[in-house]
């Protein structure tokens, strides 16, 4: 998944957790996870038309969460923690998932 992808699950988890306070309309199921990710906790809530629809569309949260956290851990091994143990003012080759992730943190940063 590209950068769009990954900010439009983490848009998705946020916006499920803001909005788990309301009772999801009739014929509609709430799903809600709760897990550990980057050194927090994460909360997403979905309101789906039936439970396993639930269930299966927070999977999906679950293992994007996963995939973004295994790109910018610097807790094990990962493309991120090698680029910050990378000497200074010594080049190295990044992804372009990362650079994007990158940039855009640094786009906001000049806000």
């Amino acid at each position: 998944m590209g950068l769009d992808s990954m900010l439009g699950a983490l848009a998705l988890a946020a916006a499920g957790a803001l909005g788990s306070s309301e009772a999801p309309a009739p014929g509609r199921e709430l799903v809600e996870r709760r897990l550990a990710s980057m050194g927090t906790s994460l909360e997403v809530a979905i309101v789906a038309a039936s439970r396993e629809a639930g269930l299966e569309a927070s999977e999906l949260v679950v293992a994007e969460m996963r995939r973004v956290e295994d790109l910018l851990t610097t807790w094990r091994d990962s493309p991120l923690s090698r680029l910050n143990a990378a000497p200074v003012g010594k080049e190295i080759a990044i992804d372009r998932e990362l650079g994007g992730v990158l940039a855009e943190v640094f786009r906001w940063a000049a806000r």
